[in-house]
């Protein structure tokens, strides 16, 4: 991850390129990003140690991978009478862990095996204890890759006998979160709720979203095969993609690096609030761009012999006119056209050549524009689409869809590598093109009216039973089948939070805690020396000084 320093910046809630009222300036904290967007391999991590619990937990059922004595250890028992205070929402409970917190205990190793339903007798309510995992004795390839006959005879039906892969439907997480303002009046909000999600990729969307298109290669291999470890996964939902984020928050003891000063803090993964995606997005790196530099008047250069050899080359049928790069899709410049000098040419048989006025061809474009005598003004480029960057040799360095059918000169047809081409100016790569990113908002064209200025994010957790307007959340970035105006950090789209796509990705965010900048720390001291006495005659003004 890399540090983003808090700081202002005006989001655009709306995605009509002409409405200029749903902006808004807000503030934000400091935080950390990924300097990439989450790869497949990292998102398999996550997979593979859930198939692996249950594979322990529902199969294989040895002591030998548990913390905790067998038979589900000892019961907690509470007197006929007494309250449960048992704080249920704590990060212990969420995780799992023994009800008895045990300080010394790595919370990040527990994962619920038993959820504790309190059950009441005439005397005492029994709570059952959950055993916790010994994730130092459990590897994915011990025991899906075992040649010990009693393991595979255990794992055996976690198989699918068609096409010999573990069942999709086992990969279930039990994903918890701070419920947020939705529908359902029976969900309290502001307390934790776990939800089982099923949080495999959808191997299939290559087919589905590129359907007659030749793709099998991508939907046998892309999220499974090494040599798309470092590819943006897919395929994944809005609520799968948070799963990941709060698996990697209770986990990031055994997958990460933590400075030791951020150990004293709790701090959690999350995706990233739409202000956050913005705010990072915005700084792009400027490259060289290769676009025409258009004169605001024609210059009449042309002299006698140039003249003559034009009207030369149109007897001989050749176009004079000079053809212009385009820059990118979204905003072409058009290069002034040159006036038409030619008239009529004798042949050598006596007969009269009526010649047509010269027409601009460019390279791949197949419409034909007249040129006039009037020079055409360079068109003005939509303020809301950024011209797309290129290295000094001109080529691409967004993986977008530069026009039909072309999808090539970036590099790639599909998905690239996620740390292909250069950083922004922040060190993040990717936040436009490539894969489109879930950020945490749920979708509203009225956003701005609703958020806070500070740290804002519009937060809603949908029901499955709520209609598709209220399960909307925002994607932002554009993708390798978007065209270049939805490369612009300020183009909003979004996408119902349980529909997967090919093109759709995410990366993770972090609290930082706030730094004090060295004019914050002496501000007193200079606020200080600087204070006027109030009155210089009186007796006061002395004593106010000297403090």
């Amino acid at each position: 991850m890399v540090y983003i320093p808090g700081g202002s910046v005006t989001i655009k809630y709306s995605q009509s390129s002409t409405d200029t009222n749903s902006k808004k300036r807000v503030s934000l904290s400091s935080f950390y990003i990924d300097k990439t967007e989450t790869t497949n391999q990292q998102f398999r991590m996550f997979t593979e140690w859930v198939i692996d619990s249950v594979a322990v937990v529902a199969y294989l059922k040895d002591d030998k991978y548990f913390l905790d004595p067998p038979n589900g250890g000892v019961t907690d028992t509470i007197p006929k009478g007494i309250v449960d205070t048992t704080v249920k929402d704590t990060l212990n409970t969420a995780l799992g862990g023994d009800i008895h917190t045990n300080p010394n205990a790595t919370t990040a190793k527990t994962t619920s095996t038993v959820t504790p339903t309190p059950t009441k007798t005439d005397t005492v309510a029994v709570r059952p204890v959950r055993r916790r995992l010994n994730w130092d004795r459990i590897r994915h390839s011990d025991i899906f890759e075992s040649n010990d006959d009693d393991i595979k005879g255990k794992i055996a039906p976690m198989f699918d006998v068609n096409t010999g892969k573990i069942r999709p439907e086992l990969y279930v997480f039990n994903f918890t979160y701070l419920r947020a303002t939705g529908t359902n009046r029976n969900a309290k909000i502001g307390e934790y709720t776990t939800e089982p999600i099923n949080i495999y990729p959808d191997e299939k969307i290559w087919f589905k979203d590129l359907n007659n298109s030749q793709v099998e290669i991508l939907v046998e291999n892309y999220f499974t095969q090494p040599p798309f470890d470092d590819y943006p996964v897919v395929g994944v939902t809005w609520k799968q993609a948070r799963a990941f984020a709060y698996w990697r928050s209770i986990t990031n003891a055994d997958y990460s690096n933590i400075a030791d000063y951020l150990k004293y803090y709790r701090l959690q993964y999350s995706l990233p609030s739409e202000a956050q995606w913005v705010y990072a997005a915005g700084k792009d790196m400027k490259v060289t761009k290769l676009e025409p530099k258009v004169p605001t008047e024609p210059e009449d250069t042309t002299s006698a012999a140039t003249d003559s050899a034009k009207a030369a080359m149109a007897a001989a049928g050749t176009s004079t006119a000079t053809p212009t790069t385009p820059t990118d899709s979204a905003s072409m410049a058009a290069a002034p056209k040159p006036k038409d000098t030619t008239a009529t040419a004798s042949s050598d048989d006596g007969s009269e050549a009526k010649h047509k006025k010269h027409k601009k061809h460019h390279k791949g474009d197949e419409n034909q524009e007249e040129a006039t005598d009037t020079p055409v003004v360079a068109a003005k480029p939509d303020k809301d689409a950024t011209p797309v960057d290129r290295d000094r040799n001109g080529n691409l360095l967004v993986n977008f869809k530069q026009e039909e059918g072309d999808y090539t000169e970036d590099g790639a047809n599909f998905t690239l590598p996620v740390m292909s081409y250069a950083p922004n100016e922040y060190g993040v790569y990717n936040m436009v093109g490539n894969v489109a990113e879930w950020v945490l908002d749920a979708y509203s064209p009225s956003t701005f009216a609703f958020v806070s200025d500070v740290n804002p994010v519009l937060l809603y957790d949908a029901d499955s039973t709520d209609a598709d307007a209220m399960k909307r959340k925002v994607v932002r970035g554009g993708s390798f089948v978007s065209n270049a105006k939805a490369l612009s950090p300020f183009t909003r789209d979004f996408e119902l939070q349980n529909v997967t796509h090919c093109y759709i990705g995410f990366r993770c965010v972090m609290s930082a805690p706030e730094i004090l900048n060295k004019s914050v720390a002496t501000r007193r001291k200079e606020t200080s020396a600087k204070k006027p006495s109030s009155s210089p005659s009186s007796s006061g003004s002395n004593t106010s000084s000297k403090r």
